[in-house]
């Protein structure tokens, strides 16, 4: 009994730090890859997972604007449309 308690808190943990299914990044992708060419594939994902720690951690989607205007050198309309389809699209 006490190795099925173990092992399902395990699963547990495996499945709350997965990444978000590659459908999530594609639908992603699909909003901000197009307007903001200039941008990487890397760069926009990896904006968008921190933008999730961000968020998940307790603050509002907003104080990740300088995070990400300076992170990739973009306007703050620019960083809010990343930021407001990772939001959307990572349900973070």
């Amino acid at each position: 009994m006490k190795t099925f308690g173990i092992a399902t808190l395990a699963v547990g943990i495996a499945i709350g730090l997965a990444p978000p299914a590659a459908a999530s990044e594609d639908s992603y992708l699909a909003k901000v890859q197009d307007r903001l060419a200039y941008l990487s594939r890397d760069q926009l994902l990896t904006e968008a997972y921190k933008v999730c720690q961000v968020t998940l951690s307790g603050h509002a989607s907003p104080v990740a604007i300088p995070m990400v205007t300076e992170d990739l050198a973009i306007t703050v309309p620019a960083a809010v449309e990343i930021i407001t389809a990772a939001v959307t699209e990572f349900g973070c």
